[in-house]
């Protein structure tokens, strides 16, 4: 018998192998790159989401314990201290599940529902990803217009809370206010998750349109019921 000769040829790859490797994984990264960037986007809404409908049972429970009263966004700490203001994201800590200081530490808020998943700025203090509608602690003649939530015939469009950056309190007055004051549109692709007083939480997709930028009866009508008590300003009831 023969015995054949061992092959002279490497056992590694070739640079055309290498290259259509390469050209594989290149072809392979563009496809699924932006499938998971979607994905990511997904799960941060539905994150958000969640977080917001957590909010609205804790605010539902705040309310049951003050004779039906929702929160105000910010009030005096009391009736001595009226320099020291309570806002509402410490109202709302016993009936949300978390401490009051864990919104000041980026690793601890957000194991808690105060901040958005898709939320990756953590450079200031306090964090605030929610904020609270400005018409709950509207002020008139010194007066807070205290809003009852069983009182409310607009629950499923009237917004307590909203998307946020560094901002407890949702101005409404005008898209400027909205956008660079509260920034709600900062994440979800311009989007805002939006709690509504029934308790359910949405993506709004419409036009971010302040009460004072709303024209016509029936956009007025919409606006008025998004951002006031049973669509009236705190001046009407």
């Amino acid at each position: 018998m023969t015995r054949r000769a061992p092959s002279d040829r490497s056992c590694g790859f070739s640079l055309v192998e290498m290259l259509v490797c390469l050209a594989i994984l290149g072809l392979l990264a563009a496809i699924l790159l932006p499938w998971l960037g979607s994905v990511r986007a997904k799960f941060g809404r539905v994150g958000c989401l969640n977080n917001l409908r957590t909010l609205g049972v804790a605010i539902q429970a705040a309310a049951a314990d003050n004779n039906g009263e929702l929160p105000l966004n910010e009030a005096p700490r009391s009736a001595t201290n009226l320099t020291s203001l309570v806002v509402w994201y410490e109202v709302l800590a016993p009936y949300a599940g978390y401490t009051v200081e864990q919104y000041n530490d980026p690793a601890k808020i957000k194991r808690t529902p105060l901040i958005c998943p898709s939320e990756t700025d953590y450079r200031q203090a306090p964090y605030y990803g929610y904020s609270m509608n400005i018409d709950l602690n509207y002020r008139l003649n010194g007066e807070k217009a205290r809003v009852r939530l069983g009182g409310l015939q607009n629950m499923s469009r009237y917004v307590l809370l909203s998307d946020s950056f560094r901002s407890h309190i949702l101005y409404t007055a005008n898209e400027q206010r909205m956008r660079d004051w509260t920034q709600v549109a900062k994440r979800h692709g311009g989007h805002p998750n939006f709690l509504y007083a029934d308790g359910h939480a949405a993506s709004f997709d419409g036009k971010l349109v302040g009460y004072l930028e709303a024209s016509g009866a029936a956009e007025r009508e919409f606006y008025y019921n998004l951002y006031y008590a049973n669509g009236l300003s705190p001046y009407q009831r």
